[in-house]
Formats: C-alpha cells, structure tokens, sequence
C-alpha cells in the first residue's frame, strides 16, 4: 500500500573513483571496498535519524525528518575518509514523498537525483527548497550557486552548494579586520534611497523583482549578491556573473562566489568596477 509523506529530506549520495578502483583491484577487491563505503554511509545517515531506503551499487538514497539532519549526514560522509582515491558526491531535496513497497517515489526523489547529477566529485549541493527548510545556523554553511534546468522540470531550479563556515572568506587588512563587538544594524543607500537590511531570512540584491534591493542594470545578475548575518555581523557573499567589488577606505576587493564581513562604510559596485558614473553602485555603512 503507498502512502504520501508530508515534506522530507532527500539525499542522494555516490561514491566517485569506484569505475578506476575496478581497474586497479579487480572486480572481487573493488566490490567489497564498495560495500564497506556503503555500510559506512548507512552508518552516518541512520546516526543522524535518517533512513537508508536503498544501496545501489556506489549510490545510496536516504530520507530523514529534516533537511537540518540531512545536510549534517551529508557533510559527514564527505568528512569521512574513505581512502583508495575515493570521494562522495551528494545531492538534496526537501519536498513529499511517495511511500509503497518499501522504497519512495515521486518529484521530491526525481529531483534529488538530478541534484547530485550536477555535482562534481567531492561536492554537496541541494535545492532551494531544502535550503528553505534549514535553521539559520545551518543555512549559513549554503550558497547560492545558479539558477539550472534539469530533466523532468518545465521551470529550472534553484542550485546552491555547501560549504565551510569560514570558506571563500575573503578578509581586507585594516578596517575589514574581524570586530570584537556587535554590528546592530546596516544600512545599504541606492540612488539616494536607504535601505535597511533585515538578513535574518536572507537579503539579496540583483535584477529579479523579488530581490529585496532591485538594481535593475545590465552588468548586475538577476540574483547577484546576499546578506546574511553570522554570530551578529553582516557578510556580503557574491552570487553573480561578474563579480561584486567592495570598497572600504583606500582598499578595494572584488569578490567573485566569495564572502566578505562587511564593517563602518564603504562602497558597493555590482558587475562593475566602481566608478562615479555606474548607477549600479551602492553605498553602506554599519551602526553598531
């Protein structure tokens, strides 16, 4: 009998190098190197209160409660060793599911396993959807990465990738220095007009209409960059084609899918180097 979940998480994760470890061992070696990788993953994901529905071959596919959980499984199979020249790639979706026979069905596997078909060997995305579902601490370790089309899917879909708390941090000398106090509020000014920035949920600046700064130029990507706040300071991460270049005093960074903490006042220019004539420039300036 089948039976419709309410929302889950996804996972979807391969074993990369399995095709050159046949070559080197012999398909007898390779094969219980192989099983052994899986009873490792099974390991992580039922650790972390997911439920391994199936193994096969160099794949596993899980689900779990949350999208929180989820995401710390599958950063944990990518923490873990697994030598031989071997790595996970891994693939997240949040979204019902199908239940019959022991096995799931449905959109939410479908597109989990388009996902990981985007990643390269050692890498973890998932959807928009699963990003939505995240704590605010675990979303911090995301990045948006593209907007993509995949198979079976009229519209494509948003794609972000893990990472590290401290990865792509890009850090200038003197006033970009980490603070030791609290940043209480940011203010961004575009073509005169001041912006407060709300980043508990996420802001972002770029061309599309449901950016909560719409900087409609034609170097600025429709999502190019993101506001977040971490451990109370606000982090501009670029999303773009063109890259974002920030300037505080005298130093000037361009930062390209890279984050910067950003600290007292400076300047903004988006897909552009800032210039007193690119209108797709902003102004910000902290309060603390």
């Amino acid at each position: 009998m089948s039976e419709r979940t309410d929302p889950i998480a996804v996972l979807f994760a391969d074993v990369c190098g399995s095709t050159q470890l046949y070559e080197r061992h012999g398909d007898v070696r390779a094969h219980q190197i192989i099983a052994d990788c899986m009873e490792v993953l099974a390991g992580l994901t039922t650790a972390e209160s997911g439920t391994v529905v199936k193994t096969i071959g160099d794949e596993i596919l899980s689900t779990f409660p949350g999208a929180d959980a989820a995401l710390a499984a599958a950063s944990a199979m990518q923490d873990r060793p697994l030598g031989e020249r071997l790595s996970i790639r891994a693939g997240l979706h949040y979204g019902p599911v199908l239940h019959a026979h022991g096995d799931v069905f449905g959109d939410t596997v479908n597109v989990a396993a388009r996902v990981v078909g985007l990643a390269n060997a050692g890498e973890l995305l998932m959807s928009g959807e699963l990003v939505a579902a995240l704590s605010p601490a675990a979303r911090v370790h995301t990045r948006w990465m593209d907007r993509l089309p995949v198979k079976g899917k009229r519209e494509p879909i948003d794609v972000h990738r893990f990472v590290r708390t401290d990865d792509n941090l890009t850090v200038l000398p003197g006033a970009l220095r980490a603070a030791e106090h609290r940043t209480e509020e940011l203010v961004l000014v575009y073509q005169g007009a001041e912006v407060r920035v709300d980043a508990a949920q996420g802001f972002l600046i770029g061309r599309l209409d449901d950016c909560n700064l719409i900087v409609p130029e034609s170097h600025v990507s429709r999502k190019h960059a993101g506001i977040e706040t971490r451990a109370g300071r606000f982090y501009l991460t670029d999303l773009s084609t063109n890259g974002t270049y920030v300037t505080i005093g005298s130093d000037t960074v361009l930062l390209k899918r890279e984050s910067l903490q950003l600290q007292g006042s400076g300047h903004i220019a988006l897909g552009r180097e800032p210039s007193r004539d690119w209108p797709g420039q902003l102004t910000f300036r902290c309060r603390r």
